[in-house]
């Protein structure tokens, strides 16, 4: 039976009709692996599934008998019809063709015997309508095929098969909030030639034969990183801007199949999907519109995205570069391109670096931090921050490739982009053979380490501030409290000034263990240049120069010619209640924030619980020593009750019986929870005192 193109899908009578309101039909050969029994010139078969049905781009066959296009859906789905079109160019009409479907693989090319194939099914269409042909089906199916009765090309500009699958309208922002919110911490894997070559941007010309680690990647060591630092996802370079790929695809030369690596049979996307579902960590895969060697076909594009949206199952981020910002929209429309991936896998949430901060074109605003600087922390939107664990800002590891910033560093910034509903992607490159430097691997193992115990909180926020000048902008003051105010957007900043100056008063004389200080992103970053860190018991003589001030007795002091980056963190061993900032030459300061953390500290009190009788009952005793040089509060607290001491005396001991009013009392533990101030900021040290089983009397 055939029909001309009706403007809704036509749905068989026998199922309830969609309401184009709220889900529209998945056209399922958007994701169906695709094949014909011959191609002429460049018009590959996969034409006829790039939604293109106005004849832009047309599969076509040679002059065969009996010409054929089939498809492979991947799985058994129902077929209720099927839509073809073979736009206004065609050389040969449609007028005496077969639809053949099948749950198993078709045996023969030959079209007498696939009609005689036990388990095929087979509309014939004769004298179809002028224009768009539509075949409705109801059948159940894997395989399909279109194939003609007589002889010549066969040509097919799109064909779409509907059923009962269906798509819920989305632009992918929910989908985008929803990623940010449940994958927060993830690695940027830039892998591929240049690596191989050493450059942060590959030669295009570079020979697809310069791709050879020279022993087998292993991706489980990736993972195995990510894990170490509590990473919930990943991101690899499927294909970056010099067009090679990671993966053996059919559409390009330029490919890791034509490389000795594996002997031309390795698939470093496929291997490294499989080591992150074994992992239990999210798929994410990076792919460049731009490609500087293939060109950017928008036919290359959709069918490499494709193979990779498909070949390996889900892949739940597909983080798009080079689009907008150097291959314009006019060229690769994006609302096509994104629609094309809702259909082929409706899962995969986009994010695109093209710089608009517009939701119009990603799911996910990216910014490219080494760039743009960190997002702003006040913007609701869901945001993706990709930055590098290289303090060089390198992406691809390279013989520029430097040391990593420091774990508070890093912890710092997933905290405070988390709060801001942001994720952060921390790229690490991975060396030539696929192995992460020992120090990055380090450094990430620290992290997660920090990540599990954290550093006492930033005590800076909301402390009083001082600066040698204010500079005002547009009518507003930039004072130095807002190098306090926990909001990364704002800055305090100084005039331009000799040896300008920024302080702050903690309060009290505390225990130090790091300061954070975060250079502007915005501009001027290079004002922020050779400069000191002062910590003092005692207010600062501010009329002295950084020399002087780092000779008086008491100042501790640290120096700096570089440049402030974003953050500098700076460890401080030291005890203190004053901390400055200040340039060693003639600038303005400015500074977004400063931030302080404390001396993360345990008390010195040794604890033991013992099990006793006394006139037939078993007693519980509890002995806590006080071996810190202040008085501390200790609690005791039991099975049988609590037991508070306000103040222990140095060297002094607190001790309590519990008693159980029973003969037998089982194994068990007291709780002795010990408060003392120290350095003027409080530590809370919580120690088990384990007793064993009693029994009295009998």
């Amino acid at each position: 039976m055939t029909t001309a193109f009706a403007a809704e899908p036509v749905i068989s009578s026998a199922r309830a009709a969609v309401d184009p309101g709220t889900q529209e039909l998945r056209n399922l050969l958007a994701a169906a692996r695709t094949s014909q029994s011959s191609t002429q010139g460049d018009r590959i078969a996969e034409y006829a599934q790039d939604g293109d049905t106005d004849g832009g781009s047309v599969a076509l066959t040679g002059d065969d008998e009996n010409a054929w296009w089939g498809a492979d859906l991947g799985a058994v789905k129902l077929i209720e019809r099927l839509d073809i079109s073979q736009g206004s160019g065609a050389s040969q009409q449609l007028d005496d063709f077969y639809v053949l479907t099948s749950t198993m693989p078709f045996a023969s090319e030959d079209l007498a015997a696939t009609l005689s194939q036990p388990g095929v099914s087979a509309e014939h269409v004769t004298a179809p309508a002028a224009g768009p042909i539509s075949v409705e089906l109801g059948e159940q199916a894997r395989h399909m095929r279109i194939q003609s009765a007589g002889t010549g090309p066969l040509a097919l500009a799109e064909v779409q098969a509907f059923g009962d699958e269906t798509l819920a309208p989305s632009d992918g922002t929910a989908e985008g909030a929803e990623f940010v919110a449940e994958n927060q911490f993830g690695m940027f894997l830039h892998y591929g030639m240049g690596t191989m070559t050493n450059v942060q941007w590959a030669d295009p010309n570079t020979p697809a034969s310069a791709f050879n680690p020279g022993a087998d990647v292993d991706p489980a060591v990736w993972t195995d990183a990510m894990t170490s630092a509590g990473m919930d996802f990943g991101v690899l370079t499927a294909k970056h801007h010099d067009g090679h790929a990671l993966w053996p695809t059919r559409y390009s030369d330029y490919s890791i199949a034509n490389s000795p690596y594996q002997g031309g049979e390795g698939d470093l996307v496929g291997d490294y999907v499989q080591a992150m579902r074994d992992a239990d960590l999210s798929v994410g895969l990076y792919f460049s519109i731009w490609d500087r060697h293939n060109g950017e076909p928008v036919s290359l594009i959709k069918n490499q995205l494709r193979e990779i949206l498909t070949r390996y199952g889900t892949i739940d981020y597909l983080w798009f570069d080079g689009w907008g910002w150097h291959i314009p929209y006019s060229q690769v429309e994006y609302a096509g391109l994104r629609e094309f991936i809702h259909q082929v896998s409706p899962e995969t949430v986009v994010a695109n670096n093209d710089h608009f901060s517009d939701l119009a074109t990603t799911d996910v605003l990216v910014w490219e931090v080494p760039v743009q600087g960190f997002p702003p922390a006040d913007d609701p939107r869901p945001k993706d921050a990709s930055d590098t664990l290289d303090a060089n800002s390198t992406w691809f590891h390279t013989t520029s490739t430097g040391a990593p910033k420091s774990a508070r560093a890093i912890v710092s910034s997933l905290n405070r982009l988390n709060a801001g509903n942001s994720l952060y992607l921390l790229n690490v490159g991975p060396d030539k053979d696929g192995s992460i430097p020992a120090s990055h691997l380090a450094r990430l193992a620290e992290i997660g380490e920090m990540r599990q115990n954290p550093p006492g909180e930033n005590i800076a926020v909301g402390k009083p501030a001082t600066q040698s000048s204010t500079y005002t902008d547009a009518g507003t003051a930039l004072s130095a409290s807002r190098g306090v105010d926990g909001n990364f957007s704002t800055f305090a900043h100084t005039n331009s000034e000799k040896n300008a100056w920024w302080q702050l008063d903690l309060g009290a004389v505390t225990g130090l263990s790091g300061v954070e200080l975060y250079n502007r992103t915005d501009c001027c970053t290079a004002r922020n240049t050779d400069y000191y860190l002062f910590i003092s018991k005692e207010p600062f003589d501010t009329s002295l120069t950084p020399e002087q001030q780092a000779a008086v007795p008491g100042v501790w002091s640290h120096h700096d010619t570089g440049q402030m980056a974003v953050p500098t963190s700076v460890a401080t061993p030291v005890d203190g209640r004053y901390v400055m900032v200040q340039l060693a030459g003639t600038n303005y300061l400015a500074l977004p924030e400063v931030a302080v953390y404390p001396t993360t500290r345990t008390l010195d009190v040794s604890v033991e619980a013992t099990a006793r009788c006394l006139g037939g009952k078993a007693f519980v005793t509890v002995r806590a020593r006080n071996n810190e040089d202040v008085p501390a509060a200790v609690t005791f607290e039991s099975p049988f009750g609590t037991k508070s001491f306000a103040a222990v005396a140095p060297d002094a001991s607190a001790v309590h019986s519990f008693t159980t009013r029973a003969v037998t009392v089982a194994a068990g533990a007291v709780s002795v929870e010990a408060t003392a101030t120290v350095g003027g900021a409080p530590v809370t040290t919580t120690t088990d005192a384990a007793y064993a089983s009693k029994t009295c009397g009998g």
